[in-house]
């Protein structure tokens, strides 16, 4: 993952779901970055503004499947509760993505998110 990738990461994950105070918790963002920076390397793709959206969802129910499992505040708690989401993310983006990539970046998903 390129560092300009790192740095648009970074920039993006306050701006996801700013007025949800989960996503405001330092290791929601954590979660957050590890599951886009997870998926663009394990993938080999360049991250597109937007995909931290997305992500988002993996990351909240990531969250909350750990909280539930180990009683902590869902946000609190990483790598319990049995759900992978960057497996699930990977999965989703290959299963109701796969011609959003175009070997430049997420240009549909972009286009859709605007």
């Amino acid at each position: 993952l390129s560092e300009a990738d790192r740095h648009t990461i970074r920039v993006d994950i306050p701006r996801t779901r700013a007025g949800d105070a989960a996503f405001v918790q330092p290791a929601m963002r954590q979660r957050l970055e590890a599951l886009l920076t997870g998926f663009c390397h394990d993938e080999g793709l360049r991250y597109m503004q937007g995909l931290h959206e997305v992500a988002a969802v993996f990351a909240y129910i990531e969250a909350s499947a750990a909280a539930s499992s180990t009683g902590a505040p869902a946000a609190a708690k990483e790598g319990a509760g049995g759900f992978d989401g960057l497996a699930c993310l990977t999965a989703f983006a290959g299963r109701f993505a796969p011609c959003f990539y175009d070997g430049e970046g997420f240009m549909m998903l972009h286009m859709m998110l605007l």
